[in-house]
C-alpha cells in the first residue's frame, strides 16, 4: 500500500517563508506510518506547478492521499483531491488539518473527490484508517475521530481521546529521506513541543482542534530532537512553534538547563503570552540561546483585548516587554550567578 501525504499552499503563499512550508503535523503522521512499516512519502507541492503535481501523482499512484488543509489553501487542496481521483480513481483521499476539521461536513457534502476527513489530532486516526483500508476487516465507521460519507449523508464517528504521551511519537526528521519538494534546512527549523494552549482567545481555533487539555513533551525529548536535527542536517537555529511555549515554567527551566548541560549550542525563538513569562525565566532562556520571544499582544486597547478574550492587561504587556528588554541587555556569560 502506497501512501502520499501532501501539502500545497495557495499560489501567493508559495514564496512566503511560512505558508510554503509543510505543516509540522504532516511530518508526524508520516513518521508514525514509516515507523510502523508502511510505505509513506511526504510531499510539499507549494512550489510545484499543476503539471508537475500531476506527474508526481501518476508516478506515485498512491492508494491513499492525505492532504493537509488550512483556510488559505482550501481551494488548492480541493483541486489536488480532484486531480488525484482523475489520475488514479481508486485512490482514497483523506483531508486533515484545521480548516478540514472545522468544515468537515461542508467539505464532504460538496466534494465527491474527498472520501474522509481526520478530525483534530491525526496520528492515531490516520494510522487506524490505513490499517482498515489495507486489511478490509473492519468498517471505516469503527474508526474514532473521523468524518466520512455514509450513504447519502456525512457521518461523524465518536471523538478520539488526545494522545497521552507526546514523547512516544517518532521524530518527523528521521523520516525525511524520501520527501518530495522539501528543503530540510528550512523545514526542520520549526518544531512543536506541546499541544494546546492555556488561553481561550475568541479568534483562535486551537482549543477546538487540540482539545482543552494542554499536553507537553518532556525537556529531554525536545533536546534529543534538536540534537538529532543538528547532527544530521547541520541546523543551529530553531523556532519553537507552540501556542504558548512558556506555559509550564518548570519545563522551560529544565529545558534550558539541559541545553546548557549537554552543550547543545544553538539559537532559538518561541511564542508566548505576556502573562506566562517572568524575569528569571527570560534570563535563563537567553542564557540557553533564546534570541527572540514573540508575544501575542494583538492590541494596546483594553476594550479590544476584552472583546478578543485575551485575558491579559495592558499592564502585563508593559511588564513582559520590560522584563524581556532587560534580559537582552545582559551578557549571557555574566548570568551564571543569577541562575537558580
Amino acid at each position: 500500500m502506497r501512501i502520499l501525504l501532501a501539502y500545497k499552499s495557495h499560489a501567493a503563499g508559495a514564496a512566503d517563508p511560512y505558508t510554503s512550508l509543510l505543516p509540522v503535523g504532516l511530518g508526524y503522521i508520516n513518521a508514525v506510518l514509516c515507523a510502523r512499516g508502511y510505505h509513506s512519502r511526504i510531499a510539499n507541492l507549494s512550489k510545484s506547478g499543476w503539471k508537475e503535481t500531476e506527474a508526481l501523482l501518476k508516478s506515485e499512484k498512491p492508494d491513499i492521499l492525505g492532504v493537509s488543509q488550512f483556510t488559505h489553501n482550501r481551494f488548492e487542496s480541493l483541486k489536488l483531491a480532484a486531480m488525484a481521483k482523475r489520475v488514479h480513481p481508486a485512490c482514497f483521499v483523506v483531508f486533515g488539518g484545521p480548516h478540514a476539521t472545522h468544515r468537515a461536513l461542508e467539505i464532504l457534502s460538496g466534494n465527491r473527490a474527498v472520501d474522509a476527513v481526520v478530525l483534530g489530532e491525526g496520528e492515531e486516526t490516520f494510522l487506524d484508517l490505513v490499517r482498515c483500508l489495507k486489511e478490509k476487516r473492519t468498517p471505516l465507521e469503527s474508526i474514532r475521530g473521523l468524518a466520512l460519507r455514509h450513504a447519502n449523508d456525512v457521518l461523524l464517528t465518536p471523538s478520539r481521546e488526545p494522545l497521552a504521551n507526546l514523547d512516544n511519537l517518532p521524530l518527523p526528521a528521521a523520516h525525511f529521506d524520501n520527501a518530495f519538494g522539501v528543503d530540510p534546512h528550512r523545514q526542520l527549523e520549526f518544531i512543536i513541543t506541546s499541544r494546546g494552549c492555556p488561553a481561550a482567545c475568541r479568534f483562535c481555533s486551537s482549543p477546538r482542534f487540540w482539545g482543552k487539555t494542554l499536553r507537553f513533551r518532556s525537556p529531554q525529548s525536545i533536546v534529543d530532537e534538536i540534537r538529532f536535527i543538528r547532527d544530521k542536517f547541520g541546523l543551529i537555529y530553531f523556532s519553537i512553534r507552540d501556542d504558548t511555549f512558556t506555559a509550564d515554567r518548570e519545563r522551560v527551566i529544565a529545558f534550558c538547563r539541559l541545553l546548557l548541560r549537554e552543550k547543545i549550542y544553538i539559537l532559538w525563538n518561541c511564542q508566548s503570552r505576556v502573562n506566562a513569562v517572568d524575569a528569571e525565566m527570560l534570563l535563563m532562556m537567553k542564557r540557553a540561546g533564546c534570541e527572540c520571544v514573540q508575544f501575542g499582544v494583538e492590541s494596546g486597547s483594553r476594550k479590544v483585548l476584552r472583546e478578543l478574550g485575551k485575558n491579559i492587561t495592558t499592564e502585563q504587556v508593559k511588564s513582559a516587554a520590560l522584563a524581556d528588554r532587560k534580559s537582552t541587555r545582559l551578557n549571557p556569560v555574566t548570568l551564571e550567578s543569577r541562575m537558580p
